[in-house]
């Protein structure tokens, strides 16, 4: 069932205040996360307009004016098809907060766009253990992550792509992308772990795994309950 979320402080700056909506179930926090963020790049000066499409985390949305004369936002459900809701984006942004708090990084997100490119790695598709690397980058069209391969083999051929569309082909790897520069994870596909699901390691830029915080998100995915 749909519910919707309003802001109640972008009038007193001469805006039009903000109707989010969502369709899924919540987590914690996210809409009063999204709401806050809103107002306060009103009160910052910051306008929006119907039409004008804005980043919240690492998703695109796209500003929409509604009948009851407020503003609502539509993310993308595919490449080419909106809808007014914000389903995605919040739960993309609280998967990618717990994971980085998993290991500490909470202080240190960054964010990429939807729209940026990664390398893929043809062989690295096909391996048990995924390997997502982030490097730096000034070219703003590259996000800096990579799928590499995990095989010590002569590899095949590495091909462009969107984050969005790597999204699309590995929906597991989304939690991952605002891990900060210089982090790799490999990633233990389902057929090989203990407990059925994927299996993430976090390694720093000197090749040191970070142990995931014990109680964490991470921690469940790592060792499939949580050991505080």
């Amino acid at each position: 069932m749909a519910e919707s979320f309003r802001t109640t402080s972008c009038a007193s700056h001469g805006h039009p205040e903000f109707t989010v909506v969502r369709t899924e179930p919540r987590l914690p926090g996210t809409e009063a996360w999204l709401l806050s963020y809103l107002e306060s790049a009103v009160a910052t000066g910051t306008r929006y307009h119907p039409g004008e499409t804005i980043r919240i985390g690492w998703n695109l949305v796209r500003v929409r004016g509604r009948d009851d004369g407020t503003l609502g936002l539509a993310e993308r459900t595919d490449a080419q098809t909106w809808v007014e809701q914000v389903d995605r984006t919040l739960r993309d942004v609280w998967f990618q907060r717990e994971v980085a708090a998993g290991v500490g990084l909470a202080d240190h997100l960054d964010f990429p766009g939807e729209d940026q490119q990664a390398i893929v790695s043809s062989c690295g598709l096909e391996s048990p253990v995924l390997v997502l690397a982030r490097t730096a980058t000034k070219d703003p069209e590259f996000s800096g992550w990579s799928v590499e391969c995990f095989e010590d083999h002569a590899h095949r051929s590495s091909y462009y792509t969107t984050l969005l569309e790597l999204a699309a082909a590995m929906p597991f790897a989304v939690q991952f992308f605002a891990l900060p520069v210089a982090t790799t994870v490999l990633i233990e596909s389902p057929e090989i772990t203990p407990t059925g699901a994927i299996r993430p390691h976090i390694v720093d830029a000197d090749g040191v795994e970070l142990p995931p915080i014990p109680g964490s998100y991470l921690d469940y995915l790592v060792n499939g309950s949580p050991t505080g």
